[in-house]
């Protein structure tokens, strides 16, 4: 199960860091888009499946070992049926 973010603090721990506000955006949209995999019990390697994305892809956004690009994250979202709004 992922672990829970407090996206409360995410922001003024970012700014204290000088983190930039895209990541953090990415943090939050991630974060969300790992809950409704779980929430769906769809499996990464599922989710792979139906995005055309690999399992290895899915593993690594959610790890938060690669930086994915805006296309990526619309396909796994569009597959929710959910819009991704920046802020």
């Amino acid at each position: 199960m992922t672990e829970k973010i407090n996206f409360s603090k995410l922001t003024p721990f970012a700014d204290k860091y000088n983190i930039d506000q895209e990541v953090v955006q990415r943090v939050k949209i991630i974060a969300q888009l790992t809950k409704l995999r779980e929430e769906s019990n769809l499996t990464q390697k599922d989710l792979a499946d139906k995005t055309g994305l690999t399992q290895a892809q899915i593993s690594k956004i959610e790890k938060g070992k690669t930086n994915p690009n805006l296309e990526t994250l619309l396909k796994i979202a569009n597959f929710f049926k959910k819009e991704i709004k920046l802020v």
